[in-house]
């Protein structure tokens, strides 16, 4: 998993704070010749305007920087001000109000009370639990047990996934490697192992998935591995698919991509921090100033949550909220309103224009990753729902289709490569009869997670139907794209399979076709199935370009 350069955040984030306090001062001398050249008889309604425009990013800015204070101030001089524009036109402020108006511009300056807390240690906490973004770096597993029956053949199988492996036989050796300070992104670690939990100090400094293996499960076992921390217990002989499965999933959870933000704020400084503080819990946040810009934005982004500031130089946020919801596919994508407007009635108002949450300002940067975090974690659980197969984790059926649509687009706009490759598992109805439909998922289970491991992220993996498969690959003509799966096919094949006490294999076998001139997305599909056919009347278990006549004789079958 990547390493955020949290040092380099939190010396940016101290450097925008002292910017804030250098600016401050000219700030609020503006602040004060606006207010002392206000004249009761004839109020500047366009001067008002501007002063409390000023005063509103102040509420919103002081807390953030450490002045909240100065934000408390902000706000009721900028309650004041509202109420001013909000009144008839012909209405006199008498001069001795405008006089104390004036003053109580004047007595910001004096306000130098910091925030308490460091917003440093906030991320800091917070981002042990936030996702960060993938690298696409192997991940790494320890087997610790006693037996090298275990340790090989588990080890083994788990290396078919792409895992990188290492077998410990005692607690010692974990120790001995531990203190290198290179831990594992998973631990699996055999019950019968004694002394482990006593003995393994570093422990506790483990942050990855801790998976225990037990011949029984029973109250105990399952006592002790609670109070060790294990994320799950499996009863061995454990199927290698299953586990590589549940420890991906887990990982996942924990967060291994980083989720999308977009934070449409004018006052750059204050976006700036939000942005640095999102990415030092591992998130990847976009700033945009230019509201006009947001439709665009959004398309090229495509973020799991907008943080959005309702008032905006010349626009409304919930005005460019309205906007976001004319489009479908944008309905469901999590709105939060950012502002420092306290009034209920003006937030429940703003709500109704189709934003989901509104965080007054100055808001925590602990509260800031919490709210963030829940949102775009149940945005992207609602996608997953929608698009992804239940089974496998992988595109459904439509979604994969108009993934191949869009893809095919962008290939010809660029003139790039495309190529697509249809898989099926040989004699699967066999597996289904013979082992029962449960095995026959599990076999589904391990293909979808070899090509979810050792194709790239670029690719576009889908379920096209039963035992079926639909592999996209932008970039690859049909030769790399076909190494590229013959190494899953090969993986595949020395997977073994456990039913009862017996053990049994699988293969696969593909198409593979490319885009040729015009091809319509229908055309690659219909080339890469033929290709496919042709692979399966050879005799299975091989991987065939579209075109090409394979030489017939069985592999595998």
């Amino acid at each position: 998993m990547s390493q955020i350069d949290r040092e380099a955040i939190e010396r940016e984030l101290a450097r925008l704070k002292q910017a804030y306090r250098q600016t401050l001062d000219d700030e609020l001398n503006a602040l004060s010749t606006q207010a002392r050249a206000l004249v009761p008889e004839a109020l500047d309604r366009v001067a008002l305007a501007s002063l409390r425009d000023r005063l509103h990013r102040l509420s919103g800015s002081g807390g953030t920087f450490g002045l909240p204070q100065l934000s408390d101030a902000a706000r009721r001089l900028e309650t004041r001000v509202k109420a001013w524009l909000e009144a008839d036109t012909q209405t006199v402020v008498p001069m001795e109000t405008l006089t104390e108006f004036a003053a109580a511009i004047d007595a910001m300056a004096d306000i130098t009370a910091e925030q308490p807390a460091s917003s440093s240690a906030a991320m800091r906490s917070q981002a042990a639990r936030s996702p960060e973004a993938a690298t696409g770096q192997r991940r790494s597993v320890w087997i610790l047990s006693p037996d090298p029956v275990l340790r090989e053949d588990l080890g083994n199988a788990l290396q078919q996934f792409d895992y990188r492996v290492k077998r410990l036989d005692s607690p010692a050796d974990a120790d001995a490697d531990a203190d290198a300070d290179n831990l594992p992104d998973a631990l699996i670690v055999d019950a019968e192992l004694d002394g482990f939990g006593d003995e393994s100090r570093w422990l506790a400094r483990f942050s990855g998935v801790l998976v225990v293996l037990t011949g029984t499960m029973n109250f105990e076992t399952c006592l002790s591995a609670a109070w060790m921390g294990a994320d799950a217990v499996l009863q061995h002989p454990v199927d290698a698919s299953e586990l590589a499965s549940r420890i991906d999933a887990m990982l996942r959870e924990r967060g291994d991509q980083a989720y999308r933000v977009l934070i449409v704020d004018d006052d750059l400084a204050l976006a700036e921090h939000y942005r640095l503080v999102l990415a030092a819990a591992g998130m990847r946040a976009e700033v945009l100033s230019e509201p006009t810009e947001i439709v665009e934005r959004v398309a090229g982004f495509r973020p799991e949550l907008i943080l959005l500031d309702v008032d905006l130089s010349g626009y409304a946020g919930p005005d460019l909220a309205t906007i976001i919801r004319y489009y479908d596919e944008w309905v469901g994508l999590p709105i939060v309103y950012l502002s420092a407007e306290t009034d209920h009635a003006r937030q429940i108002e703003a709500l109704s224009r189709g934003a989901d949450d509104f965080l007054v300002k100055p808001i925590s940067d602990a509260q800031l990753v919490a709210v963030v975090s829940v949102r775009a974690y149940r945005f992207r659980q609602l996608a997953e729902l929608m698009y992804l197969d239940s089974l496998t984790g992988l595109y459904k059926h439509g979604p994969i289709k108009d993934a191949l649509n869009a893809e095919l687009t962008r290939a010809r706009r660029k003139r790039d490569s495309l190529s697509v490759a249809m898989i099926d598992i040989d004699h699967f109805k066999r597996v289904n009869d013979t082992y029962g439909h449960a095995q026959g998922d599990r076999v589904i289970r391990a293909l979808a997670h070899l090509l979810k491991q050792r194709l790239r992220q670029s690719d576009r993996i889908g379920r096209y139907g039963g035992e079926e498969f639909l592999v996209i690959m932008p970039a690859s003509r049909a030769d790399e794209a076909r190494l590229a799966i013959d190494d899953v096919r090969r993986r595949f094949a020395a997977l073994q399979f456990h039913h009862d006490s017996q053990v049994f294999t699988c293969t696969l076998s593909a198409g593979v076709a490319d885009i040729a001139g015009d091809d319509a997305p229908q055309a690659m599909l219909v080339a890469a199935d033929a290709a496919l056919y042709a692979a399966k009347a050879a005799g299975r278990d091989r991987v065939v370009l579209a075109g090409e006549v394979p030489d017939a004789h069985e592999e595998g079958s």
